[in-house]
């Protein structure tokens, strides 16, 4: 069973990153929602993940030249 946890509001948590800059004199902000959509999408960065095992394979998590080309088309 997953464990059920607490959720909060925008701003419950506006008020912890005040309450967190506050106690470590660091800036805490929520992301806009620019900024997520840009976290969301690798920062610009074509970045490759591992599929179902755990390797990197060309054609299944990343598509091949030839499958590049095809769809270029």
């Amino acid at each position: 069973m997953t464990p059920r946890l607490p959720t909060g509001n925008w701003q419950l948590s506006r008020d912890y990153c005040q309450w967190l800059g506050d106690k470590t004199g660091l800036p805490f902000d929520l992301p806009t929602e620019a900024q997520w959509e840009y976290a969301a999408r690798n920062r610009g960065q074509d970045v490759h993940y591992g599929t179902n095992d755990g390797h990197f394979k060309v054609g299944v998590n990343a598509p091949s030249y030839l499958q590049q080309k095809i769809t270029r088309v």
